[in-house]
């Protein structure tokens, strides 16, 4: 009797780790996807105004990310000093942290999530460039959906725990009921 309940334990037990595995990778690729879009336009921008020789050409269109998903980029000069914000947030561009800036010098490119003072959280990829007049390219974006998306992963995951407990506990009943 009680073996069987040693390995219906156990098999809990693997049944959970297996969840949370399967949580983990999800997560993931949840939080991987939030930072594609920010990734590709902080390594394309330096280049479009390298070649156009302006900013001008840059239209996020003042996207606030507390309302959207949307991605802005921010140009900053080798001082840190913000030269142009294509967004906002809560209204009021927002200042990339020195840290953020100073990693990317030294690393060529930099990713932060993290919260912002405004409580929004955020994910920035910072690019340095070589260029005089803007040193680095910092592209954002609002991790709201992303984190949506996690609450409705993470309530499927206890719900798919929580059954598949119950199936192991039901299994446990019926096999000690037969002995």
């Amino acid at each position: 009797m009680k073996s069987y309940i040693i390995t219906h334990l156990a098999t809990a037990v693997l049944f959970g780790l297996i969840v949370l595995l399967i949580y983990a990778a999800v997560q993931q690729t949840y939080r991987t996807a939030a930072r594609n879009p920010q990734t590709e336009l902080a390594r394309n921008t330096p280049n479009g105004i390298k070649y156009s020789r302006t900013y001008y050409f840059i239209s996020d269109s003042g996207v606030d990310a507390q309302q959207s998903s949307g991605t802005f980029r921010q140009l900053y000069n080798q001082n840190g000093q913000l030269i142009y914000s294509g967004g906002t947030i809560k209204g009021k561009a927002p200042h990339s942290t020195e840290h953020v800036l100073n990693n990317a010098k030294y690393c060529t490119e930099s990713a932060v999530t993290g919260k912002r003072p405004t409580d929004t959280e955020s994910t920035d990829i910072a690019a340095y460039t070589t260029m005089p007049d803007i040193a680095f390219v910092v592209v954002t974006r609002s991790l709201h959906v992303a984190e949506n998306f996690e609450i409705r992963l993470i309530t499927m995951i206890i719900l798919f725990w929580a059954v598949g407990c119950g199936i192991i506990a039901m299994h446990w009943l019926v096999q000690k009921n037969i002995k």
